[in-house]
């Protein structure tokens, strides 16, 4: 148990209190906690008190710097709890930085996903497997991927991306004998993320056979 000497806000333009107690320590909390926690000055304060205003002054924080690195651009929630971590947070303060991001719709890996995959296709024609391996890669989780793969992948497009992936690729093997013109074009199309049977239909297509 201890005493609360002082309660004074800290200079600029910031929330935060320092409030001194008579054992000497020092904490450093928000207007909001103190209100919340009727800290009085003069008055006594319990440990399980200075326990329950730390953490929530943890948490805080994490949501605070969480927010701070959301502004400035679309993240990932795996990017979100990388960020929190190298500052120190706790994992589960972390957790709950990311929980209050998610609830106030400050990231979404579905809507991340769906704009991700938009741009790459506009700069690349791939397969389904490519743009999974992509997102796998910036930490999306496998639901939130197929989620995003389904709205902005429709399967019958497939064919078609396909199709002019290897038009574009064969064009620059025509010179060559039509056993080397069909490996390459069925390397690119793999590499690209296209499954086998499209692959299949889309040699027989080009005559490649």
């Amino acid at each position: 148990m201890a005493t609360v000497i002082s309660i004074v806000k800290k200079r600029g333009r910031t929330d935060g209190c320092i409030v001194t107690l008579d054992n000497g320590d020092t904490i450093e909390c928000s207007i909001d906690l103190i209100t919340k926690f009727n800290i009085v000055k003069k008055e006594e304060i319990t440990e399980e008190t200075l326990a329950a205003i730390a953490e929530e002054q943890r948490i805080m924080g994490a949501k605070q710097a969480a927010i701070a690195y959301v502004m400035t651009k679309s993240r990932t929630s795996a990017q979100i709890r990388k960020k929190l971590t190298d500052k120190g947070f706790s994992p589960d303060d972390v957790e709950k930085a990311v929980i209050f991001l998610k609830e106030f719709n400050y990231i979404n890996d579905v809507t991340f996903s769906v704009a991700f995959i938009t741009d790459f296709l506009k700069r690349k024609q791939v397969g389904k497997s490519r743009l999974v391996a992509e997102l796998k890669k910036r930490g999306i989780s496998p639901e939130d991927i197929k989620s995003a793969i389904v709205q902005i992948f429709p399967e019958d497009d497939t064919m078609t991306m396909a199709r002019d992936t290897a038009v574009k690729k064969l064009r620059t093997v025509r010179h060559k004998t039509i056993d080397k013109q069909r490996s390459t074009v069925v390397s690119f199309l793999a590499r690209q993320g296209f499954g086998w049977d499209v692959i299949r239909k889309i040699i027989e297509e080009l005559k490649l056979n």
